[in-house]
């Protein structure tokens, strides 16, 4: 979608709604990162490190280096796994 929708317009839109007459109770989270401080997935919630210890990066990103036939970082995947869906994207 590029950048036609703001990053949490999926997670706003509920906020339109009264969760009762929904029937569900939505759960909105922020993006996730890897914290090298804490070498763990976080969120700035959870997470005890500033801007410098954190790695992004996008689905978009890791898309485009599977195509590439590049693995992500290992912080965002096993090797064996990015492997098996660089592989399956070549298929």
């Amino acid at each position: 979608m590029g950048d036609y929708y703001g990053t949490y317009d999926a997670q706003h839109i509920f906020d339109k709604f009264d969760p009762q007459a929904l029937g569900i109770l939505p759960m909105k989270f922020e993006h996730a990162f890897y914290c090298k401080r804490t070498q763990s997935m976080a969120t700035t919630k959870t997470s005890p490190s500033g801007p410098e210890d954190r790695i992004h990066l996008s689905g978009t990103k890791v898309r485009e280096l599977l195509r590439r036939g590049e693995l992500p970082p290992p912080e965002f995947s096993r090797p064996e796994v990015a492997r098996e869906l660089a592989d399956a994207m070549h298929d």
